[in-house]
């Protein structure tokens, strides 16, 4: 379950018969397979998120959901995130990392971002919403956020002002994905919607 692939690598997830979650890649070139990591068979599992050399998923260890990383060119798993609150959801596009988090106000998600280059987080969302979905490329993060009362598209660019912005594109659902400058996702009428940054069409 759970696959996502990057270029010649695919990554995903395989409950076996007896024994816990194994965490799976699987080398397309030379069409093999090896194991990273391990999740409790009991505990549910999030999303699976890959760019380049590193995977990122959530799951519940030391009674909380946390983000954990895993960098294929080292083989070293590492845990991103330690505030005792749930973090969840995470999406990976080069140094960057970003979450949903529940620190603030524990009902409701904030957006954070991570950057693996300086060890430094960002808390995205001005105030605590309901933010989820994120997706993230090169130039921006986007994300479907409850602010204005509906579920709608949101955006962080890195080389803005450092505010995010609603989009106004109309009710989304879910699976928000992104590709270069375009943004695609499941609208509230059961359509795919495709959102172009680079021209403002949708």
């Amino acid at each position: 379950t759970l696959p996502t692939i990057d270029g010649d690598r695919v990554i995903y997830a395989r409950l076996p018969r007896v024994g816990n979650w194994q965490l799976l890649t699987y080398d397309i070139k030379t069409g093999t397979e090896s194991q990273f990591s391990t999740i409790d068979r009991d505990v549910g599992l999030g999303r699976l998120a890959l760019s380049g050399t590193r995977a990122v998923w959530h799951t519940r260890r030391d009674n909380n959901w946390d983000i954990y990383l895993f960098d294929f060119a080292t083989n070293q798993e590492s845990r991103l995130t330690s505030d005792p609150a749930d973090q969840a959801d995470p999406a990976i596009f080069g140094d960057r990392v970003t979450w949903i988090d529940r620190r603030h106000n524990g009902a409701w998600w904030d957006l954070y971002l991570h950057d693996l280059k300086t060890k430094t987080e960002t808390r995205i969302t001005p105030a605590t919403t309901l933010g989820r979905s994120a997706a993230i490329g090169a130039e921006r993060i986007v994300w479907g956020d409850t602010r204005g009362g509906i579920f709608g598209l949101f955006e962080y660019t890195f080389s803005g002002s450092g505010t995010s912005r609603n989009m106004n594109v109309g009710p989304i659902e879910n699976g928000i994905a992104m590709a270069g400058s375009v943004a695609g996702w499941h609208d509230a009428a059961g359509d795919i919607v495709a959102y172009d940054f680079a021209t403002d069409r949708k």
